[in-house]
């Protein structure tokens, strides 16, 4: 049996794909890269708890499958989650309505001024 360990912040970057160029974005260019989910199932069987839980990329809108991913892992694993962040540049691209099954956001608006020219 592994230990469990509660996590204060896990920030999780699910892709670094992106469909703005801003000039003073920290994670440089775009990149076709998307996180591997085995990464995830295998620190989600030691983790217990995790307080405050980041989805940010690139674009996570971008990767969808890859934060229904996350979230079915951590039911997989009984892994309880505090808060849940997303770092979004809220460009994202058009779903259909089953894109974002079984998930309620709260969306606190956020613009980035300096994307704007």
């Amino acid at each position: 049996m592994h230990p469990t360990i509660n996590v204060n912040n896990l920030i999780v970057e699910v892709t670094r794909r992106c469909n703005m160029s801003c000039d003073h974005c920290l994670r440089g260019c775009s990149q076709d890269f998307d996180l591997n989910l085995d990464y995830v199932e295998s620190l989600f069987k030691d983790i217990g708890y995790i307080s405050t839980l980041t989805i940010t990329g690139g674009e996570p809108s971008l990767a969808v499958d890859k934060i229904l991913g996350i979230i079915e892992s951590a039911k997989r694993n009984d892994v309880g989650i505090g808060d849940f962040y997303m770092a979004t540049g809220c460009r994202w691209k058009r779903f259909g309505k089953d894109s974002w099954p079984r998930l309620t956001f709260r969306f606190t608006p956020y613009q980035d001024l300096m994307s704007f020219k």
